[in-house]
């Protein structure tokens, strides 16, 4: 029995994505696996556990509250399973965007890596999903500390310290996530059309907290709508990720600038530049995007990352730099 399986559903079009794991646990034919209603995952649970369920649903859209409830589904050969069901929303400040979900056998844990059964991917999955709520709790407290009027300006550093560094982890532990998910083959995009300027201002409005910590000057640089076609999640996380590297490899008094131009027929350009550090590379195309070590130095996880959910999108991403003369990483995407 694999160590757990993933589901995905977007309830503003009402699409559902079930991993192949998460068929096997649910006793589901994958070739018939549900691609809508996530009620159907646990149609094989007693009626009491799947009022629970359904009810978890219903309180996850409302109020954002995840799930995390036991239940027992009976496979179509009668075989009793004792499973666990945790979900919660992508976005907390929109629990209709995307609902993720995790099915595991009951009681089995991370530590359960050192099985045969449980792959690197599969623990690695789990990690990152078991650290959204904490990251959500930690952002939601700052956020209410900062919401207060007459705190001092020395306490809001601090507050934007905590809000840039919860938001920072979030993007680390969606990419862990993402990651496991490529590793596995189980990314699929859901492509739409996509006004990348809203994005843009997003993505620079979630990050300010840090940039405004690190003394970094954050702005986007857009010249009117700009549509593109590609997959909402995976394009806000290249995004993040790439931004953040901007604030947190730069020094005080720098900028980074988010901008949007088109690209010729058919293509639309993203921009990022920074006055960071910057690296000096043997390789065209390398630097702090694909390199570094060291304590402080950046790796290339995260690059990779957006590389390869670029390439799911039919996107591309190229960077330059050289030593302390910052960073300009330039991503195209198809105009929708």
């Amino acid at each position: 029995m694999p160590a757990f399986g993933t589901w995905e559903w977007s309830p503003a079009t009402d699409t559902l994505r079930v991993s192949d794991n998460a068929c096997l646990l649910l006793g589901i034919d994958p070739r018939r696996r549900p691609s809508a209603r996530p009620q159907r995952l646990w149609q094989g649970a007693p009626a009491q556990d799947r009022a629970a369920l359904e009810g978890g649903i219903a309180l996850l859209l409302a109020k954002g509250e995840p799930i995390d409830t036991d239940f027992i589904v009976v496979s179509t050969i009668g075989e009793h399973r004792a499973l666990r069901m945790q979900a919660e929303c992508h976005d907390r400040d929109d629990p209709a965007a995307c609902v993720l979900g995790v099915v595991s056998p009951r009681h089995e844990t991370v530590a359960d890596a050192g099985t045969a059964r449980a792959r690197p991917a599969d623990v690695l999955a789990r990690a990152a999903f078991d650290l959204r709520s904490p990251l959500h709790a930690i952002r939601g407290f700052a956020e209410m500390i900062a919401s207060n009027p007459m705190l001092p300006e020395r306490e809001r550093g601090h507050v934007d310290a905590i809000l840039g560094a919860s938001q920072y982890l979030a993007s680390i532990s969606e990419s862990m996530y993402l990651r496991a998910l490529l590793e596995r083959g189980d990314v699929e995009p859901m492509v739409e059309r996509i006004d990348l300027t809203r994005e843009a201002a997003d993505v620079v409005a979630r990050l300010q907290p840090a940039a405004r910590f690190a003394q970094i000057s954050l702005r986007a640089d857009t010249a009117g709508p700009a549509w593109v076609l590609a997959d909402r999640r995976y394009l806000s996380l290249v995004l993040m990720n790439l931004v953040a590297n901007g604030v947190k490899f730069n020094r005080p008094g720098g900028q980074v600038v988010l901008a949007t131009r088109a690209a010729g027929p058919g293509r639309v350009r993203v921009l990022i530049a920074d006055t960071g550090r910057g690296l000096h590379i043997a390789r065209p195309n390398a630097g702090r995007c694909s390199e570094g070590s060291g304590p402080g130095s950046p790796g290339g996880f995260g690059y990779q990352l957006c590389r390869d959910l670029l390439r799911h999108m039919d996107g591309t991403i190229e960077c330059e730099t050289a030593r302390d003369e910052g960073m300009r990483v330039e991503l195209t995407l198809p105009a929708a």
